[in-house]
């Protein structure tokens, strides 16, 4: 059967497409775990095409990285975007690192708000240094502290730094609520990279995420 449609496809001279063996999002973490970042690609490459939201995302962090790619905020963003449609958390919390990252703050604060309340340390450490400066929005130290201290104990190092440095000559401020639990990655990290919004590389390639 599968040789007769090839046979009239190519009489009507229709060009299938041609699905590599390397179309499995899964094999894709597995080789970028290796280090084998170009294979990774390769495998996520198709599936997200084609609506995958967990290779979306996983595209982007190779282009926020430069894995596999050359590194492209553009690309990154295009692919964070797609995911987050889609309902993948990880990516509209990307997402909101790298509008900031490009200076896209009227986009970036509003889904850097809805990480933070979801316990990203990232976007609490980002918020918390904006509320702390007062550059990008209105000066306001005790939220600033709040966002700090659940960074830090979210993990966050560089949040810590800043809570026994700048933050400290803050006026003093009550205790923070403890964080809710936030439960452990899924899959192996990413390499820590260099990239300023980065912190401890806690979020890595994904293959299923819950879709909310």
């Amino acid at each position: 059967m599968r040789n007769y449609v090839l046979a009239a496809a190519v009489a009507l001279g229709v060009t299938l497409p041609i699905v590599p063996a390397y179309a499995d999002v899964k094999a894709g973490v597995k080789a970028w775990a290796q280090g084998k970042f170009e294979d990774a690609v390769a495998h996520w490459r198709i599936p997200a095409q084609t609506g995958d939201a967990d290779a979306q995302f996983n595209l982007g962090q190779a282009y926020r990285f430069g894995r596999g790619v050359p590194m492209d905020l553009n690309m990154a963003e295009n692919w964070y975007r797609r995911a987050a449609r889609l309902g993948h958390v990880r990516a509209e919390e990307n997402l909101g690192l790298v509008l900031f990252q490009k200076g896209n703050y009227d986009e970036a604060f509003p889904l850097l708000e809805k990480a933070a309340k979801r316990e990203d340390p990232r976007a609490q450490y980002v918020l918390g240094t904006a509320l702390f400066n007062g550059d990008l929005i209105e000066k306001d130290w005790a939220r600033a502290y709040a966002l700090m201290l659940r960074a830090s104990a979210n993990g966050l190092g560089r949040a810590t730094t800043h809570l026994t440095g700048e933050v400290a000559h803050a006026p003093a401020m009550p205790p923070a609520t403890p964080p809710a639990p936030r439960g452990p990655d899924l899959l192996p990290p990413l390499p820590s990279p260099p990239v300023e919004m980065q912190t401890a590389a806690k979020y890595g390639a994904c293959r299923q995420w819950p879709r909310h």
